[in-house]
């Protein structure tokens, strides 16, 4: 036991000292804690997106207490507080269940928001791509809602199918999970498209996205070339890596040299403190554990934790906070490079202790109930 808690350790120091462990994307947080605001539905655009009788308008616009970044939160509460201001609806689109079986006609409710707040006729129509996540999320790229005004645009966000409340099916059991592709979230964008320009009747479309929704809109671009004029697609990894190290290597390149051996310093003492039960037993006071920490499985699931949380911090580095800045100030004030970096790492988780162990996550995981997952 002791030498393969040893060997992972030391697999870890030295991805933790590069900063170039492996980047695990979960994509299966697929329904999230949705707050709702009221807003009124817009008369002129009614009957351009007009529903199936019995099918609810959904004519509210929805956020949501989002992910452990401070900067983020506030930067995207902020447009949203906005884009309530300026009027955005929510509607459903009736989509396709699976695109790719002639003889399946079954249709779900997908939602998006529209925003014609700047647009003028013969402007351009922008479609925002979700991606993994309730759409709502994603009003926090302020990019495409910046150009909507420059450009005098109309713009759409398209929410991805079985996130948020676009789901085709009643749980998540496996054998339910068949529909969830980028080929069919693509899809669904084609026929969103293809549909809404039948009202709107536009001659430029540009699609937009970012991270994972950001491979879908260059996708997109590559599969659909005739309803699109351009592609954005920020930090999309189009080229699927196995081992990707670039995520956390960026946290080393923004960080700043001494920030960065800060961080080495503080890796190199938590590696050695794993090594023992005294070691074990300040971690998990320092990093505030729900439980101690001395389980092989949790000890990996705890060194991924810290590591990609304060990866996270250099994709984060927003106004108004700076969380990166922030960070970096409480890793190079000082004294216990250990209790430094669990400083930092609270710093973004303090409502509480943190359950480092892998068995929760893996429960959490395993749900198959939308409403439970929702909780």
């Amino acid at each position: 036991y002791q030498r393969r808690v040893r060997e992972r350790i030391l697999h870890l120091e030295a991805g933790f000292m590069k900063m170039t462990n492996t980047l695990i994307v979960s994509i299966s947080f697929l329904c999230l804690l949705l707050v709702q605001e009221s807003v009124s539905l817009t008369p002129k655009y009614q009957k351009m997106f007009s529903r199936p009788a019995g099918v609810s308008s959904h004519s509210s616009l929805s956020a949501r207490e989002f992910t452990n970044t401070r900067a983020r939160e506030k930067f995207r509460q902020a447009h949203l507080q906005n884009s309530l201001r300026n009027g955005n609806v929510t509607f459903n689109f009736p989509q396709l269940v699976d695109h790719f079986d002639p003889s399946n006609q079954q249709l779900f409710m997908q939602r998006f928001i529209f925003e014609d707040d700047y647009y003028e006729p013969g402007g351009p129509v922008f479609v925002y791509l979700g991606g993994e996540g309730p759409m709502e999320e994603f009003l926090g790229e302020v990019q495409m809602f910046e150009w909507l005004k420059r450009y005098k645009a109309a713009g759409f966000l398209l929410e991805h199918r079985y996130y948020g409340k676009s789901s085709p099916v009643p749980d998540f059991s496996t054998p339910n999970l068949k529909y969830l592709s980028s080929r069919q979230a693509l899809a669904d964008a084609a026929r969103f498209i293809n549909k809404m320009n039948k009202s709107l009747q536009a001659d430029q479309w540009v699609i937009f996205g970012c991270s994972y929704s950001g491979c879908l809109s260059g996708w997109f671009r590559s599969l659909y070339p005739e309803l699109v004029l351009g592609s954005y697609a920020p930090s999309g990894p189009v080229l699927a890596q196995l081992n990707y190290t670039g995520y956390m290597g960026q946290y080393e390149d923004s960080a700043g040299s001494d920030c960065a051996t800060a961080t080495r310093n503080a890796v190199i003492q938590i590696a050695q403190m794993m090594n023992s039960v005294d070691g074990l037993a300040k971690l998990s006071l320092y990093f505030n554990s729900c439980t101690p920490l001395q389980y092989e499985d949790d000890l990996f699931y705890f060194t991924w934790t810290i590591a990609l949380q304060l990866a996270g911090q250099a994709q984060e580095q927003n106004p108004p906070d700076w969380p990166l800045t922030s960070i970096c100030n409480i890793l190079t004030s000082g004294g216990d490079p250990v209790k430094n970096f669990a400083q930092a790492f609270l710093f973004e988780n303090s409502a509480g202790c943190t359950n480092f162990s892998a068995a929760s996550f893996v429960d959490s995981m395993s749900s198959t109930d939308i409403n439970s997952v929702c909780k």
